[in-house]
């Protein structure tokens, strides 16, 4: 028998996956719950389904239906649970995505012994759960569900057109950093310039337009910075500074009501980044370069981690994030930040 994926359990309460006693429950309403990777059962997501006949409907059919279905959130215990709202939002978003082809998105069951995505096309009914608290208090059907999200990884044309791009920014943000030497002794570690292909051949470009300089020190190579390679990334940095302050009041939001600087709310940078016609890769990568200085830059894999284009994964997997809310609610956070800071459009 397989160990479940995910066997999370509610505090005071127990959960049991397809006990015998689940009959019980046919004629009562249910719970869909959900919980993102491994965060608790407490911090999840709840729909009722009032329905116990709709415990037939397939997987999918509860979620696009009812349970991530917008038009139904009125349904939802906000008086108790307000952020239930801003919830349902990111798990439709996380939904869509998927669909969509956008994002890598597994669905688990909590508890379930097969440890592998659920089909949404099978019938709930073959994966209802108990919850029972101790007290008595509560004792209801769920179908307990996990989102386990995974941004999907480039291709390889797409990893060489943002290598070609942004490549030689990284180097100029790293070489800035610090200053670095390639094929000497780096973090007790000795690089050789051949296990870094990418990155060298990047260098010598940059040498081309005068921006950094090399030297040997013994057998080793040396960049540095030269004084037009200093401008070029103090312009870099200050393009990215801007990047940051004009779009900082919207990396969390909510929705309903509209308001800014909400805690754990919702990421809109992105979506207010194209509603200013921005370039939204460039946004991102500088903000990135600028914001997660020891990751990129400083740790011992840095090189590495660039080498095998993971830098440029884990970047561009902040796209996954963009919100798609309506253009009334973007508007409507545009104009709030408009007459929180007493500026003019």
């Amino acid at each position: 028998m397989f160990s479940p994926k995910y066997n999370k359990n509610l505090t005071g309460a127990e959960i049991t996956f397809q006990p015998e006693d689940i009959n019980l429950y046919s004629e009562d309403p249910f719970d869909v719950q959900i919980t993102i990777g491994n965060s608790p059962l407490e911090d999840g997501y709840y729909f009722t389904v009032k329905d116990p006949k709709l415990k037939d409907l397939t997987v999918r059919q509860l979620l696009t239906n009812y349970a991530l279905n917008i038009e139904k959130r009125f349904e939802l215990d906000i008086e108790r649970y307000p952020e239930f709202l801003n919830y349902q939002e990111e798990l439709l978003r996380y939904f869509e995505l998927s669909e969509a082809g956008k994002l890598s998105l597994d669905i688990y069951v909590n508890k379930c012994n097969q440890a592998v995505p659920l089909d949404l096309n099978v019938s709930a009914r073959n994966y209802l759960s108990t919850c029972v608290f101790k007290d008595q208090s509560f004792d209801y059907c769920l179908l307990d569900l996990v989102f386990d999200v995974n941004s999907s990884r480039l291709s390889s044309s797409e990893l060489d057109l943002l290598i070609k791009e942004y490549g030689p920014i990284w180097v100029l943000f790293w070489l800035g950093n610090e200053e670095k030497i390639v094929s000497s002794e780096i973090n007790d570690k000795v690089l050789q310039e051949k296990d870094y292909p990418v990155i060298s051949y990047i260098c010598e470009s940059l040498i081309e337009e005068n921006l950094i300089s090399k030297s040997f020190d013994s057998k080793h190579a040396k960049y540095t910075l030269t004084n037009s390679g200093k401008n070029k990334l103090s312009a870099l940095q200050k393009e990215a500074d801007l990047v940051i302050a004009k779009y900082a009041a919207f990396e969390s939001v909510s929705i309903y009501p509209p308001a800014l600087g909400v805690p754990d709310g919702f990421d809109a940078r992105i979506q207010m980044m194209r509603r200013d016609s921005f370039d939204v890769i460039r946004g991102i990568y500088l903000m990135h370069f600028r914001l997660f200085n020891t990751e990129l830059f400083s740790s011992s894999d840095s090189l590495k981690f660039f080498e095998s284009g993971d830098c440029f994964n884990k970047v561009s997997s902040f796209l996954a994030k963009e919100t798609t809310f309506s253009e009334s609610i973007i508007d409507e956070l545009f104009n709030l930040y408009i007459n929180n800071n007493d500026v003019k459009k």
